[in-house]
């Protein structure tokens, strides 16, 4: 690790526990004190901000390696329109199923199976297109994820409207839904932590997909089995966030680039690290001011997608002038 990100790495890491800290124990305007049932669902809320800030980030970079294209995330997999079209469908058919979408943990589990269930499918039918040809398989999920986006405006046009209104509210992002699932939680928690011993044990093999594929495979590395087992975990670690708190577009490609720019490391496992804490402040501040200044009256990704859609024309801008000058 370069001393320059070492130094950026402490900083960020500080800049994290004061706010964990505020956000744990400043009260809300309207009382003076955090009541232990206050400091219970804060708790419950910091280890969902910990899991998505960790996981969008992670499983980005890890993306982007395996794509070879720092621009793509795993979002063009289709997995926030797969997410919108199982809910469009579960409280559509809500009064068939007898159970409270909002409020069951057999739904979330549910809905993260089809989820993973349907893309390992699509991988599968698209096998080896990745890394032979990377253009075939965004095509493909692109119009995986067109033919999701009419189904689910098909439904919601058929929806009751109570049932839609209900439908928006679970679509915006937002770290209060999981408050009364806390055994979701710890499940995402350690499944997450299973994820991430797998992926750490391939920080090498990422390493040396920064050579390009041919140098990688020089090396003896089975990059189809590598970048397979990557996308299954990427599409795992995906479909926990978006399930936890919803859609999430531009935050792992904000953090993910961000971490680029700032770090210049080509180690997976310092990019890792770095990005991962860069999203638990950035994550962490933006709730601080939805709850405590905005008072939950507008949704996180608000903040979020509004940074990360001004990074990404800067960026591209940014590329063009590079390409332009070469």
């Amino acid at each position: 690790m370069k001393k320059k990100t070492r130094i950026l790495l402490e900083f960020l890491l500080s800049v994290a526990v004061i706010l964990i800290v505020a956000y744990l124990l400043i009260p809300t305007k309207n009382s003076t004190s955090v009541s232990s049932f206050i400091m219970h669902r804060r708790l419950l809320k910091l280890l969902v901000i910990i899991i998505v800030s960790f996981a969008i980030p992670i499983s980005t970079i890890s993306f982007q390696t395996v794509a070879q294209n720092r621009f793509l995330t795993p979002g063009v997999l289709g997995i926030e329109s797969l997410f919108v079209f199982i809910q469009s469908g579960l409280y559509y058919f809500e009064s068939l199923i007898g159970v409270k979408v909002e409020q069951s943990a057999l739904i979330y589990a549910v809905t993260i199976t089809i989820q993973i269930m349907l893309l390992l499918l699509l991988m599968n039918a698209s096998k080896g297109m990745l890394l032979s040809n990377f253009k075939v398989l965004l095509l493909l999920t692109m119009a995986f994820s067109m033919l999701l986006r009419n189904a689910s405006t098909f439904l919601q046009v058929l929806m009751d409207p109570n049932e839609f209104d209900k439908l928006q509210s679970s679509l915006y992002p937002s770290f209060q839904k999981m408050n009364a699932q806390p055994l979701l939680i710890f499940g995402a928690l350690i499944l997450f932590g299973i994820l991430m011993m797998v992926l750490f044990r391939l920080r090498h093999m990422l390493d040396a997909l920064h050579l390009g594929v041919d140098g990688a495979r020089m090396l003896g590395i089975n990059t189809k089995r590598l970048s397979n087992v990557v996308i299954v975990i990427v599409i795992i670690m995906t479909s926990l966030s978006t399930i936890l708190v919803g859609p999430l577009q531009f935050l792992g490609f904000m953090i993910a680039n961000l971490t680029y720019q700032l770090t210049k490391e080509y180690k997976h496992g310092v990019l890792w690290l770095f990005s991962a804490v860069l999203g638990l402040v950035i994550v962490l501040a933006a709730q601080l001011i939805v709850e405590r200044i905005f008072l939950l009256t507008i949704p996180i990704s608000v903040f979020i997608e509004g940074i990360g859609g001004v990074l990404y024309l800067i960026l591209l801008v940014k590329g063009e002038k590079k390409s332009g000058a070469a």
